[in-house]
């Protein structure tokens, strides 16, 4: 289905660009100049403004019944497509980000095929949480893996990871020489400072003069930064929003400014003596990375044996008992 007329629709069931825009995890404004740029193609206003909650317009209902109907022959051509199996092949598919899928699903992946009784295709598509999430309520995918925190409607979750947040700060930065003693090196993160009680946290507020590169708007990092600064009372400058990881982590380098990182992606990064990385003393610098599914679907077989292996390494890796 078109994305545009999945969004009107959104927009029509809930009768407010910013409900709809929250359960389509995109940003309000963004939200509303795509709607702009539809009615403009078809030279027809489709709500009416002057009303809230927002009302269809006459040539919004004709434009929201006829996207229903092709939403419903959609939807029963992907459940008719998932239902059948090839060959006495089960296909499950899981999307997630690129860097899970790089330094963890594969092995994960892979030992969970083994435990199997039967044959099956695990397919691992790259998709960012605001694509991936709307997949699973459609049914288009079996699992999204996403930092994502909040509820899904029509979908559950289990935790599969745990996830540390710390800030890299150019190391040109005279708070450095202040706080030292907290001070960690490119070295000392790839070997796990970040989650050994032997190195101390600091607050956020240290760095609340400085400049901060955020991400996007969209991003589960950009709304746990804001927790972090709100729980710590600061407001600090922020010169940029980027959505690419690899390009913060260039701009942070080149001294521009400080970045909100997993500590877990450090190790694949270039080593850098530009930067100088803390952890932060706030709750909401731990998270967990969760595995998304339809609600519906978890009693099938191979949903329920996914759903049982995510459990058991949960369990294993960060239960109470396997921390202490």
């Amino acid at each position: 289905m078109e994305r545009v007329m999945e969004y009107i629709l959104a927009i029509a069931k809930f009768k407010s660009v910013s409900k709809a825009a929250e359960n389509l995890f995109i940003s309000q404004p963004a939200l509303s100049a795509i709607v702009k740029k539809e009615e403009k193609r078809l030279g027809v206003e489709l709500f009416d403004r002057q009303y809230k909650p927002l009302q269809l317009t006459n040539a919004g209902t004709i434009y929201v019944n006829a996207a229903k109907k092709i939403k419903d022959i959609e939807e029963k051509m992907l459940y008719d497509l998932n239902c059948k199996e090839q060959n006495g092949v089960r296909k499950i598919t899981i999307a997630s980000y690129a860097f899970l899928f790089t330094h963890f699903l594969a092995n994960f992946v892979e030992k969970f095929k083994s435990q199997l009784s039967r044959d099956i295709e695990i397919e691992l598509i790259e998709k960012r949480t605001e694509e991936a999430l709307p997949g699973i309520q459609k049914g288009i995918y079996d699992f999204a893996i996403t930092t994502h925190q909040r509820r899904v409607k029509g979908c559950s979750s289990v935790p599969l990871l745990k996830e540390k947040v710390i800030i890299a700060v150019p190391k040109s930065y005279a708070i450095n020489s202040y706080i030292k003693k907290y001070a960690l090196s490119y070295q000392d993160v790839v070997a796990g400072a970040a989650n050994s009680d032997k190195y101390s946290s600091v607050s956020i507020s240290y760095f609340a003069d400085y400049p901060f590169i955020l991400h996007v708007k969209t991003k589960e990092m950009y709304r746990r930064a804001r927790k972090i600064f709100r729980n710590s009372g600061i407001n600090p400058k922020v010169v940029s929003y980027m959505e690419d990881f690899l390009l913060m982590y260039f701009v942070a380098n080149s001294g521009q400014g400080i970045i909100f990182m997993r500590e877990a992606m450090i190790q694949y990064m270039e080593p850098s003596d530009k930067l100088v990385f803390y952890k932060i003393n706030d709750p909401a610098t731990v998270y967990n990375v969760n595995v998304y599914y339809r609600k519906e679907s978890e009693n099938k077989k191979e949903i329920r044996a996914f759903i049982n292996s995510c459990n058991s390494y949960w369990n294993a890796n960060y239960s109470e008992e396997s921390l202490t």
